[in-house]
């Protein structure tokens, strides 16, 4: 049994540590930044997969894609295929914060990309949401999907020298 004084503190931290209090506010901003933030990086670093999604939503939006897995941290769409990897997706994230979720959403279609490019509208969301994930962390460590070159300070300062 979960102790009610934990989760709401946990609670806590989310909505006010991690600042996802700016996500669910009005107009929900918070979200709709992250989710552009995922389509502007895609759209730039993986032309290809994001050319695939508009073709197969017949839209020139796709962060409905992404918002479920934004939203909860992967947990929803996990929870009913593996529990345990939901548990430690969010165990990541309360340490990270959403930077853990964008780098993964970015690895994991860094890894999958063929097999993404494979997926048509029927079955693309839920191969997103669930088999993707699934797939990336029965083959690698999580550790590893979090240490990638093509990090989000890469994606986000193309530009930028290392030091």
């Amino acid at each position: 049994m979960y102790n009610e004084v934990d989760t709401f503190y946990c609670f806590l931290h989310i909505m006010n540590d991690l600042r996802w209090r700016e996500m669910f506010k009005e107009g929900m901003a918070g979200i709709k930044m992250s989710l552009s933030f995922i389509s502007e990086t895609l759209a730039t670093t993986y032309p290809d997969v994001y050319n695939h999604f508009i073709e197969e939503m017949d839209n020139a939006d796709i962060e409905p894609y992404f918002i479920d897995i934004v939203m909860t941290a992967f947990v929803f769409s996990l929870m009913s295929v593996s529990p345990q990897i939901a548990t430690h997706i969010f165990d990541v994230f309360l340490i990270e914060g959403e930077r853990a979720i964008f780098q993964l959403i970015i690895k994991f279609i860094d890894l999958q990309e063929k097999e993404i490019l494979h997926q048509y509208e029927d079955n693309l969301p839920e191969y997103l949401k669930k088999r993707m994930p699934f797939e990336c962390l029965k083959k690698y460590p999580m550790y590893q999907l979090l240490d990638f070159e093509a990090s989000i300070e890469t994606a986000m300062y193309p530009d930028a020298n290392p030091m």
